[in-house]
């Protein structure tokens, strides 16, 4: 992804060389490319965590973080699309804010399933001591 990611922020033009001869839209695309670029390294994040779920065997945080992803972008870009002066850009923007939520969730989930797999099991300890003389002998 940040193989990508890279190319994208420092030469958009040569990824998007040929698509139109149009300045505008080669601006509008450039700008697109750009923004839109800053996603590959949480998207690339999501995939893995997606893929050791799925290796676990355990798929519902995927859908979970999915679904997260899902309404922390398109009810905002519903919302934000009803404003004066809305622009296209700030649905890119928020984009980036929704995919980056969803990597931190999905990473977030990822840990807390190895600590429940991975927990090593509670050790046999002693009862510990009282801290006064008892009154009586336990039963």
């Amino acid at each position: 992804m940040i193989a990508f990611m890279v190319p994208a922020q420092l030469k958009p033009q040569m990824l998007l060389a040929g698509f139109s001869n149009d300045q505008e839209t080669m601006r509008i695309a450039y700008l697109f490319l750009r923004v839109i670029s800053l996603n590959m390294v949480a998207q690339g994040l999501i995939f893995t965590c997606s893929s050791m779920f799925q290796g676990l065997g355990n798929t519902k945080p995927v859908l979970l973080s999915s679904a997260t992803r899902v309404l922390t972008y398109s009810l905002p870009a519903i919302w934000l699309s009803t404003w004066p002066g809305f622009r296209i850009e700030h649905v890119w923007y928020l984009s980036i804010a929704a995919t980056t939520l969803q990597a931190a969730l999905s990473v977030w989930l990822l840990r807390r399933e190895f600590g429940k797999r991975l927990a090593r099991p509670h050790e046999e300890r002693a009862p510990p001591e009282p801290l006064a003389p008892l009154a009586r002998k336990p039963v």
